[in-house]
């Protein structure tokens, strides 16, 4: 058996960094790439935010497909083909020649992130225990380092060779994800079954003697998805906050550097804005491991505090007029969203427990691609007509806060008042119960 914690884990940690890294460093590639793309084929800015948005979309709809593949197979070889096919993917973009082929190459390379993105995360939580927080922390800080230092390197490259070179170099790059894959070894308890995976029956096991096929594929297919969670209060509520923060963080990538641009800044000025957020990020996230693995706050209490935070910074976007107040918003917004993220990573596994964190990573994703394509069409059609991105801003820290009043019934539910009417209505029930009973008991006597 593989030692829980121990030094295989840590290099299934750099792997997953860097796979992350890459994936997060695409869709900011894109974004930079947008107004380059707009102008040279002649298209409208939702037009080409849709399309990223599409990639997106794929890739959270291809998160259910891929814990089901990982089940089957395994985490290696499901990274390693999402890194071939975000390879070719982003290749056939440089070479695209109309909408329709830069839509089909866009579909390619989501698929390919889809099977790239949650497997990895799995794997670390088979690998790791008691310090699985700091675990996920450093393998998530691949987000905000793709934040700081990807748009420089991809605005260096689009002056140098074009945006179509630009995609041609970073088609080549996206490769190490396929190293990154092999390095994912499953973890062998002594029994032959790899630890975090779950038993999937044979055929002829979901048949029941009574002749009740349909019935029993049925309830195999509910059992093997998991489909209980989606009744648990708790599970959706962090699914809900992961789920906002995703999809609102997804459109800030895309529309910041435009954004920028439009509100006066210079080319390398926006493309350098992202820096005070990708470095809050990364204290976020290492302030947020700390936190869990001691047991200094709770969990439910955190999560709270950087939804409004994270929301607030975004909705008061409006009032920044300079490239010092855009920063200190963007630093705000990156130290609460640098916590949120691997806090709820941590959070849903806690809940749901290692042999369904995968399918949880998988539905989390559904739900995320359910809403992730008017993302990328929503805030540029609100640029489209108001010839601003601060109204795009605006709702996008709404949208941050819509889980909001789910965190305030969940802390409710946690609270110690919360328990003590609980506990004595439980007692009240009981007790009338008891008198219902004694006084059947005598009615029968």
């Amino acid at each position: 058996m593989a030692p829980k914690d121990g030094v295989w884990g840590w290099f299934v940690v750099v792997s997953a960094f860097m796979a992350l890294y890459i994936r997060m460093s695409t869709t900011k590639v894109f974004a930079v790439l947008l107004p380059s793309i707009r102008d040279d084929m002649q298209l409208d800015t939702w037009v080409v935010g849709s399309l990223i948005s599409v990639m997106l979309t794929l890739s959270d709809f291809t998160g259910l497909p891929a814990a089901w593949l990982c089940i089957r197979s395994s985490h290696r070889l499901v990274v390693m083909t999402g890194g071939l096919m975000v390879c070719v993917g982003i290749i056939s973009c440089s070479l695209a020649i109309g909408t329709v082929h830069l839509l089909l190459s866009v579909i390619v390379t989501g698929i390919g992130m889809g099977l790239v993105e949650n497997p990895p995360l799995a794997m670390i939580g088979s690998y790791f225990q008691a310090h699985y927080a700091t675990a996920t922390s450093l393998a998530l800080s691949s987000f905000p380092l793709a934040v700081v230092s990807s748009p420089p390197m991809a605005q260096l490259l689009l002056d140098t060779y074009g945006w179509r070179g630009t995609l041609l170099v970073w088609g080549g790059t996206t490769l190490h994800i396929v190293a990154c894959g092999a390095v994912l070894r499953p973890v062998v308890v002594s029994s032959g079954e790899e630890r975090g995976c779950v038993h999937i029956a044979s055929g002829d096991e979901g048949h029941s003697r009574d002749g009740k096929a349909p019935v029993s594929r049925l309830r195999k297919f509910i059992q093997s998805n998991h489909l209980g969670l989606l009744k648990n209060l708790s599970f959706f509520t962090v699914v809900s906050v992961l789920c906002c923060e995703r999809l609102v963080f997804s459109g800030w990538v895309i529309y910041l550097v435009p954004h920028a641009i439009q509100a006066g800044l210079s080319p390398y000025q926006a493309v350098s804005l992202p820096s005070g957020t990708g470095v809050a990020n990364l204290l976020g996230k290492a302030v947020q491991g700390v936190l869990m693995d001691c047991k200094l706050v709770t969990s439910t209490t955190l999560l709270f505090a950087t939804v409004v935070t994270a929301g607030l910074s975004l909705m008061l976007d409006p009032l920044s007029d300079s490239f010092a107040a855009m920063f200190v918003l963007g630093v705000t917004y990156g130290l609460a969203v640098g916590t949120l993220y691997p806090l709820g990573m941590t959070v849903l596994r806690d809940l749901v427990g290692d042999e369904r964190f995968m399918i949880a990573l998988g539905w989390c994703a559904v739900f995320l691609g359910v809403f992730r394509l008017p993302m990328g069409f929503f805030p540029g059609w609100l640029y489209d007509v108001s010839g601003s991105y601060n109204t795009s801003f605006v709702v996008l820290g709404a949208i941050e806060l819509l889980p909001v009043p789910l965190l305030t019934i969940d802390l409710l539910r946690r609270s110690r008042w919360w328990r003590c009417h609980t506990n004595d209505r439980r007692d009240d029930y009981e007790r009338l119960n008891g008198i219902s009973n004694g006084s059947l008991e005598k009615s029968d006597e």
